[in-house]
């Protein structure tokens, strides 16, 4: 996607007080860490009150930053407005969603949340909630289709924007490891999921043969990779958020795990088709999504070239990412 004339005939540099919708979910809290870290100013997007998160996310920050919670109410026949006003009292120049619904309502969400963006006139940047693969690549996986449908709108919108595609998260693969000394757990704040590899067993249920490349990235690293992209001079692209922490096949991952934990691991390999008939009419839609998104994977949908290392390296900001084996070796290597 290329950026219009006036696109960048309104962009005015880097982003300075950022806007994070979903701030208190899995993804948006490390967003928020993120940019915090970095030292910008974050209006944190609440559906409701939450002083002990706010108190988590400032205990942290460094004194550069600053958070403002906002509470949002976004089914309110005023959300637009409130939301609109919201942005003009604090200056917001950047809007980032995290969000994960599977059904409209993520749509809905994210439509007041442009809407509300183009009608400040001040916000410059703005990014929908898909930290996966490019948008292209879901097209198999149902549950996308609720992030897709904010695209052919925000194509035409003037507003600088990308979307964040990252890979799978690393981090699924220390499931189950010890935490540290500190309490630190591998997953940070996701779930932990046994995404494919089930490590703490030693198995792994790899839909396809496990050859195909696929992007991993540490949830951490995508959080980083977030708080630099917000400091480019230049606008937003929708190719510029391909973050790449590390890319390897399935096969390759679990040899890598095998190398560091030193045992063998149990695998098996199942055709896409009959990994894709497990599921069953009766299946929620995460089930579903969860599936299907595995078989996106395994196809090779989660192979893409890494952007957005290049357009910090044209600005002369260094990145380096957190790469499969590094990962691991820190959560199942010797401590």
């Amino acid at each position: 996607m290329s950026t219009s004339s006036s696109q960048i005939g309104r962009f005015a540099g880097p982003s300075r007080v950022i806007a994070v919708a979903g701030a208190s979910g899995r993804v948006g809290k490390h967003v928020v860490e993120g940019l915090l870290s970095a030292g910008f100013t974050v209006i944190a997007l609440l559906r409701q009150p939450s002083p002990d998160l706010i108190a988590s996310f400032t205990s942290s920050a460094p004194s550069s930053s600053k958070l403002i919670p906002a509470v949002i109410n976004y089914t309110s026949p005023y959300a637009l407005t409130t939301l609109s006003e919201k942005f003009k009292e604090h200056r917001v120049d950047t809007v980032i969603s995290t969000l994960f619904e599977l059904d409209d309502s993520l749509h809905q969400v994210e439509d007041v949340l442009l809407d509300a963006s183009l009608a400040s006139g001040c916000v410059k940047r703005f990014s929908p909630s898909n930290y996966a693969m490019p948008v292209p690549n879901t097209k198999n996986i149902r549950g996308c289709e609720f992030k897709r449908r904010i695209m052919p709108k925000l194509e035409k919108a003037d507003i600088s924007w990308t979307h964040f595609a990252c890979g799978i998260f690393t981090n699924y693969l220390a499931s189950g490891a010890p935490p540290k000394a500190n309490g630190d757990l591998p997953q940070a704040h996701l779930n932990p999921l046994n995404f494919i590899i089930n490590p703490s067993a030693g198995t792994a249920h790899i839909p396809g043969t496990g050859d195909a490349p696929c992007v991993f990235t540490v949830v951490q690293d995508v959080a980083r990779g977030v708080a630099e992209a917000c400091k480019l001079k230049k606008p937003w692209q929708l190719n510029t958020g391909w973050i790449v922490g590390d890319k390897m096949s399935y096969n390759e991952a679990v040899r890598v795990l095998e190398e560091v934990t030193g045992r063998k691991f149990t695998v098996t390999h199942t055709p896409l088709s009959t990994f894709l008939s497990r599921i069953k009419p009766t299946d929620t839609a995460l089930n579903a999504f969860y599936v299907e998104a595995m078989a996106a994977f395994g196809s090779g949908d989660c192979d893409f070239d890494d952007v957005l290392g290049g357009e910090l390296k044209s600005e002369g900001i260094e990145w380096k990412a957190t790469s499969v084996r590094e990962f691991v070796e820190e959560w199942w290597g010797v401590r």
